[in-house]
């Protein structure tokens, strides 16, 4: 089958672009705007293009795509923000993505973002989806899910420009099986997940710089500021590339069917 390409938006340090690709996608592009953060993209994806600011970019200079992803700014989402939601300057720029998936249309889109935006602002999220003929599938899956050692949990809304495959199966079908393969992973890792809401020292021994202890020792990372604010707008790879094997799996069965 031809490739299933990938355009990234808010792309941090590329976790569900790495997700994505374990999956068997390939980056067409991504839009970053934090330095740090490009410097990382920079390092692992040398060959793909990058832009800086999702305001300047679009149909007339974004190339095709199988699914576009991204999770746009949480800091007016966040219980740590100010709560303005997206009516917020930061977390308002969803509406930069939501223009983009409208000029771009491709058949699939994965948003991301932290939980608290399906208990408060589902809507402004879904509806607009829905508006431009999209069906959209909300899930909350956190790093503890696939085994991480702290909660983490995100909201994850994955849309899809047809209401089926093409073979009369619908794809709510198709959703409700990798809702089961997730809620038994879940299940699985749930006693490894314990306590923990945030992340803590490999021998959950606290210390006044176990965030450095944990970057450096666990994740490779040196320094700190940066690499922390990095690390913590990212997501866990495990969990994009699980929705993308689901999205390749549908791909795959669609191009298999007969002609005629």
């Amino acid at each position: 089958m031809a490739d299933l390409l990938h355009g990234s938006l808010f792309t941090g340090i590329g976790g569900i672009d790495l997700g994505l690709e374990r999956a068997g996608f390939k980056t067409a592009w991504q839009v970053e705007i934090n330095q740090f953060s490009s410097q990382v993209l920079e390092k692992h994806w040398p060959s793909v293009r990058r832009y800086t600011d999702v305001r300047s970019v679009g149909k007339h200079n974004l190339s095709p795509v199988t699914i576009i992803t991204g999770g746009s700014p949480c800091q007016d989402l966040s219980i740590a923000g100010k709560r303005a939601g997206l009516a917020g300057k930061r977390s308002g720029l969803w509406f930069e993505y939501a223009r983009i998936v409208r000029e771009l249309r491709p058949d699939w889109v994965l948003i991301e973002n932290v939980d608290r935006l399906l208990r408060t602002d589902a809507d402004q999220v879904i509806g607009p989806m829905e508006e431009a003929g999209y069906t959209c599938w909300p899930l909350i899956l956190g790093a503890w899910c696939v085994g991480a050692a702290h909660r983490r949990n995100r909201a994850w809304i994955l849309c899809h420009a047809h209401g089926d495959d093409g073979a009369g199966i619908r794809m709510a079908d198709r959703w409700s099986v990798l809702q089961a393969k997730v809620g038994a992973l879940a299940e699985e890792n749930q006693v490894g997940c314990g306590g923990f809401d945030e992340l803590v020292p490999g021998d959950g021994v606290p210390e006044p710089d176990s965030y450095r202890r944990i970057v450096r020792g666990a994740h490779g990372l040196p320094d700190r500021l940066d690499r922390l604010k990095a690390l913590g707008n990212a997501v866990v790879p495990q969990i994009p590339m699980l929705i993308g094997q689901f999205v390749r799996a549908c791909e795959e069965a669609k191009i298999s069917l007969p002609s005629g």
